[in-house]
Formats: C-alpha cells, structure tokens, sequence
C-alpha cells in the first residue's frame, strides 16, 4: 500500500496537537517499514518525524486559511491549484489520511480540492476527526459561509472511513457526517511512553529487547549478585505469577558483575539463579540480568536506567535477609511499584509502613532477641505458597490505578495501535473499496 498524510500544515508546531498526532503516526508508518508522502503547505520546514528519510514531503500551494475566512476573491483559483498539486502528488497513492480537513471551516478549500480529486480517481480516504462538536453548530457559532459549508460538509465523501477516538461519540460523528455506523471507526491516540518519560537510551533498548510494554508483570531488583541479596524470592514469584498465565520479566540489575572467572562467587550465584529458574518454569526469555545485556553496564548500571525500568515496573520484592535501610525499595515504592518485604525483617516494616505485602524469606537476625542470626521459614510446600502470593499480588494489584496504567502502558504504545488498530483497518478499506 502507498500511504499519504493529506494537512494543512504551514509548520511542525509542537503546541498544535494535530502535528503531534500526525507525528505519532509517521513514527507508526516507518517503524513498521512502510515509506509515505506528506502533503503540507509550501514552505513547510520538516522536523521531528516528518524529517525521516522514508517520508516525502509535497509542497501544495499556499492560499489564504483562517477561521474567520469567507469566501474570497480567489477562492475558485486557489481550490484548482490545490486539485492540480493533489493530482501530482498523490498520483501513485492508494490511501489517503486526513486531519481535519473535512471539518475546520478554514480548511474548506483543501476539503473540496480533495472531494474533486476522490470523485475522479480510485482512492481511498481515512478522515481523522479531533472534535466532536457538529461542523453544523461550528458554523452557527462561528457564522463562516454557512451555505457554501454545509453544501460540502453534507455531502458523503467518496470511499471513505471516519476515524474517532470514543464508541461513545460514533453516533455523534455519524449524524455530523451523514454516514452509516460502518463507516465510523475508532482508533485510539497513542503514547511513545519512552520519549515521554525522556528514557535514557540504555533504557529503550532493554524496553525493546524484552517487550517490557507488553508484559503483565515486572520486577526490577538493582543488587549486587550476593547471596544475602535473596534474588531466588522474586524469580520463584515471578514464575508463579507465569503460572497464572500472565507474561512476566524478571530484571538484576547486578552491577559489579564484570568478572569471567568461573570461580567468582557472582557468577556462581547468577548460574544457580538461572537454574533455579529453569525449574520454576521460567525460559530465558522471562529474566535478564543487565550485566550480560550490555558490556557498559558489568560494573554500573547508571541511576537514570534504574529510575526508568522502576517506571514500568509494577512490584518490588524486597527479599533480602538484611538491610541497614534500603534506597532501592523507597526508591521502587515512588515510582508506583506494589511492596512486598521479607516479613522476617522486622526493620522494612518499619521504614516502608505496614501497607504492603509481606512473605517469609530467610533473615540474617533472631527476631525475638533482635541480634545477629538466623530466622527461616519452611513450606509444606514451597510452589503453593508462592502460587498464594502471586494471587494476593493480583488481588492488590486489580486497583483501578494500577489496572489503568497497565493497561495504558501495554495498548496505547505506538506499535500495539498500529498493529491492532491501524493497519487492520487500512487492509480493510482496500478490500471494501476494490
């Protein structure tokens, strides 16, 4: 398919939306390999997305546009220069989306140059439409031309879906338009997170690598690969939460990590953690330790990278045996991660509160004297209690804050809307319109 993105656009502004969404979907073509042509309004400087090298940008003649117009003097004139650069430009093009164009009243010219162009060639339309409001109580408002507008605007526009943002508002759009219930589609806004949140670039690449967007469930555990760390606690909880049928990531950040010497208790330790996880039915796709992801991050791994995996995240399992106090737990617990401590600890409990999950790992003190020793629980059986514990984590997990920002983070990425929204709809309207 040949895609172009059909705007009004004088410039890429970043306080204007419309570019921001246009962008978006820029991003969504050429991530997912396809190349495709812009039509903006000559003199258009590309930035952003619309700079990348598989998007064309097609100057189209400048003319006047404002949201008081009327109709002037060189209306007719600037609406044929317009059919004629459409006619060059999308010549090779089989669909064509738009922003507001069959809306904004001071879009009007473009908006009939690009009917003319529909009603002579074979050419498919998606409209974009970013208000709800009636075009019809626009123009009451506003007074613009009202009967040369409503003439246009009443008209269907040929082979073409109306895309809004709601199924709540598909009845609103289709009485605005005049069109049939099919002919209304939803596609939600997406969020590039990472850009957003301003991840660092080590970041993107292990969100990438490991899908971290898609997952259910992650816990990040920033930690010296030494025993008393207890990382054995988190993996067996994440298996169990694979147990539940969810898809999970369990991430070391296991800085001082850059020995290769077999003997190196480290990595002595970082093989017995993979097994362990092995027999609690993880694959190697389930767990990452950072020191083998990156050569740069065997001794350190920067803060920023830590402070961005603990934003998608959504459990921290405090699992160690002993802890003067525990920055990285305070540090999981601000960035929104669900708490889970060792309960033979009593000191987390005391420093994080009593409003988080607790379980029994091993504990380097005797709890009852408040010395130096040892406190253990044991199971009747291990696999059962760690089940328990995964159900408890998705029963405080089932809030409503935390299912909105699950879900957020794993269906609004640029990639899930395309791939679940966009594109199925693009194969759509071909078909239909054969």
């Amino acid at each position: 398919m040949n895609i172009a993105i059909c705007t009004g656009f004088r410039d890429d502004d970043e306080a204007y939306s419309i570019c921001n969404v246009a962008n978006d979907q820029i991003k969504m073509f050429v991530d997912n390999g396809y190349k495709l042509k812009v039509l903006v309004t000559k003199g258009f400087v590309p930035t952003r997305n619309f700079a990348h090298p598989n998007v064309t940008i097609c100057e189209m003649p400048d003319q006047t546009r404002q949201n008081t117009i009327t109709v002037d003097a060189a209306f007719n004139e600037d609406v044929e220069a317009l059919y004629i650069s459409m006619e060059e430009h999308l010549k090779d093009v089989d669909i064509v989306l738009t922003h507001d164009l069959v809306y904004q009243p001071g879009d009007l010219k473009h908006n009939i140059a690009l009917r003319r162009y529909a009603e002579n060639h074979k050419i498919r339309f998606l409209h974009w439409i970013h208000s709800a409001t009636s075009p019809y109580k626009l123009v009451d408002l506003m007074g613009i031309f009202p009967e040369k507008y409503k003439e246009v605007v009443g008209k269907r526009f040929p082979n073409s879906y109306y895309i809004f943002f709601n199924y709540w508002s598909k009845p609103r759009i289709e009485s605005a338009y005049n069109v049939g219930e099919e002919e209304v589609k939803i596609i939600h806004h997406p969020t590039d997170y990472m850009k957003f949140a301003k991840f660092h670039p080590i970041s993107v690449k292990i969100v990438n690598a490991r899908k971290l967007l898609e997952k259910d469930h992650i816990i990040v555990y920033p930690a010296r690969l030494d025993t008393g760390k207890q990382l054995e606690y988190p993996i067996k909880l994440i298996a169990s939460l694979k147990r539940l049928g969810r898809s999970v990531q369990f991430i070391a950040c296991d800085f001082h990590s850059s020995s290769d010497d077999p003997k190196d208790p480290k990595l002595i330790y970082r093989n017995e953690l993979k097994k362990i996880a092995g027999e609690w039915g993880l694959t190697p796709e389930d767990y990452l330790f950072t020191s083998e992801f990156m050569p740069e991050l065997k001794v350190r791994v920067p803060s920023e990278v830590v402070s961005d995996l603990f934003d998608i995240s959504n459990i921290f399992f405090m699992s160690s045996g002993s802890e003067s106090y525990s920055l990285v737990t305070q540090e999981a617990a601000m960035k929104g991660n669900l708490l889970i401590l060792n309960r033979n600890f009593p000191p987390f409990t005391e420093i994080f509160g009593e409003d988080n999950l607790l379980f029994p790992c091993q504990s380097g003190v005797q709890i009852m004297d408040r010395i130096e020793g040892e406190t253990s629980t044991k199971f009747s059986d291990e696999k059962e209690a760690y089940l328990t514990l995964a159900k408890q984590v998705e029963a405080n997990l089932a809030t409503k804050q935390y299912k909105t920002r699950r879900k957020l983070l794993k269906e609004r990425t640029p990639e899930y809307i395309f791939k679940n929204e966009l594109e199925p709809l693009l194969f759509q309207i071909m078909e239909k319109y054969a």
